[in-house]
């Protein structure tokens, strides 16, 4: 089918849209032809395993909707398109659906999903999904996501793409998971800009990619280019996961919440916990820039969680007295009732204390932070 589209692809694009693996998350340099395999994978292994539902997921319409041009492109040149099946909008932010017809003739159905509200992925079981810039998703859309080829297992599969937006964060971490063997199924690969001959002829010596290389650090150029992560190098926890140490974590009825707060003008962040058991759980925040006093307690006292706040400790700094004004642990205080704790620890002693935090406990095999 690839001679009948015309279309040859390079070395490394053809690593990528051969292998088999049930789950592929794929991380591309700008250019290097992420929406073009996306769409072809969707439309000949749609068409070519007899596939009768198939989901290309945006984090709106519109992110989806190049993938989507690629498939009505290839669905025409193949013959299999059918448009009197096909509700295809000429608004670029409206929902798609492509008919096609499959090697049994069997109807083929790709729809656009938009992932702008997570809590609707749902419903439908597809038997493969196409994620379009995927790393632009938020995490709870790539689980659901992940979840519905689970309905299905072992036979739904996805390829998933996107380009590093930063180098953490939970698609980092997806794909540095799919480096090697692990118990999602997930395969994953760097696809270089300069991997897509077409645009960049001669590969990595095309003048074009010798330019960007030497108008970026080579951090930047590796993560938005090569398509690889460039972690920060003075990441003060590396340890910090996304995919770990961010979970669903609720309000436990009964125990009492405690508030964190670090006042600012710039910044003023107010944290919610709970002690559950070994584990502390930051279940809710308020976190406000240019901010005053007043409207961060009204942001405050107005949260779910306020009304089991029994403690709470606020930075050193907040017992400080500015130009004849109270501090703001004086300020809580007289607002709230609230009487406030406040100590000051170094910061190698604050570091090492939320690193045993972050590691995991050998008994519960959780990590004794989790953030919701």
């Amino acid at each position: 089918m690839l001679t009948s589209l015309r279309v040859s692809l390079s070395p490394e694009q053809s690593e990528v849209f051969w292998d088999p693996s049930r789950v592929i998350v794929m991380a591309g340099g700008e250019g290097s032809g992420k929406s073009f395999l996306g769409a072809l994978r969707g439309i000949l292994w749609g068409v070519a395993f007899d596939e009768e539902l198939g989901w290309c997921v945006g984090a709106d319409f519109e992110d989806a909707r190049m993938e989507t041009d690629y498939m009505i492109d290839f669905g025409e040149r193949l013959g299999v398109l059918r448009r009197d099946w096909s509700a295809i909008p000429l608004h670029r932010d409206q929902q798609v659906q492509l008919g096609l017809e499959t090697w049994s003739r069997r109807p083929l159905t790709i729809r656009t999903i938009s992932a702008y509200d997570p809590l609707k992925i749902g419903r439908e079981q597809p038997d493969f999904i196409i994620g379009c810039e995927t790393s632009r998703w938020e995490k709870e859309a790539w689980e659901r996501a992940y979840g519905r080829l689970a309905r299905k297992y072992p036979h739904a599969w996805g390829f998933f793409s996107g380009s590093f937006e930063s180098s953490v964060g939970w698609f980092p971490e997806t794909w540095q998971l799919g480096q090697s063997g692990n118990k999602m199924d997930v395969r994953s690969y760097s696809l270089p800009s300069w991997a897509n001959p077409d645009r960049f002829p001669g590969g990595i010596d095309n003048p074009a990619i010798q330019q960007l290389m030497q108008s970026m650090t080579p951090e930047r150029f590796l993560a938005r280019h090569a398509g690889k992560p460039s972690p920060p190098r003075d990441a003060v926890f590396p340890e910090f996961k996304v995919m770990l140490h961010v979970q669903e974590v609720k309000q436990v009825m009964g125990l009492p919440v405690y508030v964190f707060i670090d006042p600012g003008t710039t910044v003023y962040a107010v944290l919610f916990a709970q002690f559950v058991g070994e584990e502390v759980h930051i279940i809710d925040s308020v976190y406000q820039g240019n901010a005053t006093h007043e409207q961060v307690v009204q942001a405050v006292t107005m949260m779910p969680a306020w009304k089991a706040v029994r403690e709470g400790t606020i930075d050193v700094a907040g017992s400080q007295h500015h130009d004849g004004f109270g501090s703001a642990r004086e300020a809580w205080q007289r607002d709230t009732g609230l009487q406030l704790r406040s100590q000051y620890v170094k910061v190698d002693a604050t570091i090492e204390r939320i690193r045993s935090a972050l590691a995991i406990n050998p008994a519960t095999q959780r990590p004794r932070l989790l953030i919701d």
